[in-house]
């Protein structure tokens, strides 16, 4: 896709449990990748600099007012392969997928992603490409979608099937009892479902993002 293009995406299941929609743009060189329903708190930003992190908008800054503006900033990369670098990965667990919640963002053509019903999850990992850059290998991907950038090379979106070491709700217990509490704060009722993502800097490089559906009390 050329430069400037926006694309969505979601995973989802064959019995017609679905995840959360997401959005990747490219803007000249610089890459941006959206959670749509938390998009109005946050958002992945890859710039041309180098600099990469979470951007957290007027509204997120309104809602968490001691909150840096950036958060989880990675400056020094590391290649995977020649030419390519590992941004962003995004995890969505099967248990995390449903099939009632309805979405309060405006619909749009949405890339499917299945889900491997062998397989605890899907990671959505974005790759940023080098102009010269000689394809890869990923064993088991699926090619989601590839964004040109204006100054050469292209944000491309691998997905692929995962193991967890441990259940989304036991793993991120912490933060999804953090976020209940906040969302109650801000007027949720504990009624409708909603959908977040908890999202951090990592060890191995890059940024990381983890889908979880925040069900009824």
């Amino acid at each position: 896709m050329p430069t400037g293009s926006n694309a969505r995406f979601q995973v989802c299941a064959d019995d017609g449990r679905r995840g959360s929609t997401w959005s990747i743009r490219t803007s000249a060189d610089d890459v941006y990748v959206i959670h749509r329903e938390g998009g109005r708190w946050a958002h992945a930003s890859f710039h041309a600099s180098g600099e990469w992190h979470f951007a957290i908008s007027k509204g997120g800054q309104e809602l968490e007012p001691e909150s840096p503006a950036y958060l989880g900033v990675l400056k020094a990369h590391e290649e995977t392969a020649p030419g390519w670098l590992h941004a962003l990965r995004i995890t969505v667990a099967q248990s995390e997928l449903h099939s009632a919640y309805v979405e309060r963002v405006r619909q749009r053509s949405t890339i499917e992603i299945p889900v491997d019903s062998q397989f605890d999850a899907i990671s959505v990992d974005l790759f940023l490409k080098a102009p010269d850059a000689a394809p890869i290998i990923v064993e088991h991907a699926l090619h989601v979608v590839e964004i040109e950038r204006a100054g050469g090379g292209s944000a491309a979106l691998i997905a692929r099937p995962m193991d967890l070491d441990a259940p989304v709700n036991v793993a991120f217990a912490t933060q999804i009892a953090e976020i209940r509490a906040g969302l109650a704060e801000h007027g949720w009722d504990g009624a409708p479902p909603a959908r977040v993502a908890i999202f951090g800097g990592d060890a191995d490089g890059y940024l990381r993002e983890v889908e979880v559906a925040i069900d009824p009390a």
